[in-house]
C-alpha cells in the first residue's frame, strides 16, 4: 500500500487548518451570542425592576436630579446613586444584572469599589439609564414617567449598553482601560442591547446606530 506523498500530506494539513479555523470561529461566534443573550437578560431584569419601582411610585421613574436628596447626583447616563442601585436590587435586579458581561472588568471586587465615588454615594454601572435630571444628558432624553414620554413605548429607549467614544476612541473613555464601550472587538463596538419602555430588549448592530448627543470631553453617545 502506497503511503501519503508530500502533496497529499500538504492537502491534509491544509484541510485540518481550515477545519481548525472554522471550529475556532464557531466557538467564538457561539461565545459572542451567549454574551449578547446574557446582556439582554440583564437589561430585561433591570427593566422589570424599573416597572416594579414605578408601580410603587405612581408611575414615576427615579429622579436623578442633583437636588433629589434620595436618588440625586447622576450626571453621566451610567452614574447611579447608591441608594437607587440598592433599590433596583431590592426590586429584583441582581447586582450582576447592572454590569454588561462583555465588559467583565467593570464587575469584580476591585473595580466595583473603584467605580464608587462621592463618598460612596454614587456608583458607575456599565449600562446607561435615561433618568430624569441627569446633567450630562439632554433633557429630551430624560424619562420621567414610565410609558409617559409621548412616544411609542416599544420604540422609546429607557436603558442601553454603554456604546460611547472619546475623541473617536471606544476603548479608553476617561483614560482607564476598564472604562470603555461594551461589546468591543478590536477597537470598535459591534453593537449593543437597548432596553425600551415596554420592557423588551433588542440587539442593534453598530452600523444601525448613529451618534445621538455628546458631552464634555468630546464623549459621544451612539
Amino acid at each position: 500500500m502506497r503511503g501519503f506523498g508530500l502533496k497529499e500530506l500538504i492537502v491534509v494539513i491544509a484541510v485540518l487548518a481550515v477545519l481548525i479555523v472554522v471550529a475556532l470561529f464557531g466557538l467564538r461566534s457561539h461565545g459572542e451570542r451567549a454574551v449578547r443573550l446574557q446582556c439582554q437578560r440583564n437589561l430585561q431584569q433591570v427593566g422589570s425592576a424599573m416597572i416594579a419601582y414605578t408601580l410603587a411610585h405612581d408611575g414615576l421613574l427615579p429622579d436623578s436630579s442633583p437636588g433629589n436628596p434620595l436618588y440625586g447626583g447622576g450626571a453621566w447616563p451610567w452614574d447611579i446613586n447608591t441608594n437607587l442601585f440598592n433599590e433596583l436590587v431590592r426590586q429584583g435586579a441582581s447586582t450582576n444584572s447592572l454590569y454588561c458581561p462583555a465588559n467583565p472588568a467593570m464587575n469584580d471586587d476591585v473595580h466595583r469599589n473603584f467605580w464608587r465615588y462621592a463618598h460612596n454615594s454614587m456608583q458607575v454601572i456599565s449600562y446607561g439609564m435615561l433618568f430624569n435630571g441627569q446633567s450630562l444628558v439632554p433633557s429630551q432624553y430624560w424619562r420621567v414617567n414610565l410609558l409617559g414620554s409621548g412616544g411609542a413605548p416599544e420604540q422609546t429607549e429607557l436603558g442601553f449598553d454603554a456604546t460611547i467614544s472619546m475623541d473617536g476612541d471606544f476603548m479608553h473613555i476617561r483614560g482607564f482601560n476598564t472604562d470603555r464601550s461594551n461589546h468591543v472587538h478590536g477597537s470598535d463596538p459591534v453593537g449593543g442591547n437597548i432596553l425600551f419602555e415596554d420592557g423588551h430588549v433588542n440587539w442593534h448592530d453598530f452600523k444601525q446606530m448613529r451618534d445621538r448627543f455628546h458631552t464634555a470631553g468630546a464623549v459621544w453617545y451612539f
